[in-house]
């Protein structure tokens, strides 16, 4: 069965208190699944059960929340072991000028 790495989106919440941002955070987790299909639900049960609460050091409770499975990708290798790429991502960018 093919490997595969869930991208996912998660923000906090604070209870209680004033805040002008939003602290965010991607979270790369491993996975095992038949197909895209099944990972791509796989990844989010497993990211939905990962969601947590804790008091801060003000005593604040600080919820930290699934906003979304951003990406599933299948692991392009046969044996996990050190040096395997876990996760990749393409993108554009201007050439630098020379």
């Amino acid at each position: 069965m093919p490997w595969y790495t869930a991208e996912c989106l998660y923000h906090s919440e604070l209870i209680d208190a004033s805040q002008s941002e939003q602290l965010c955070e991607y979270r790369y987790f491993l996975l095992e699944a038949d197909d895209g299909q099944r990972a791509s639900e796989k990844a989010w049960e497993l990211a939905k059960r990962k969601q947590h609460s804790y008091l801060n050091g003000q005593g604040v409770r600080v919820n930290w929340l699934l906003e979304e499975v951003v990406a599933t990708k299948e692991l392009l290798t046969e044996g996990l072991n050190e040096g395997t790429e876990v996760y990749y991502k393409y993108f554009s960018r201007p050439l630098p000028e020379r």
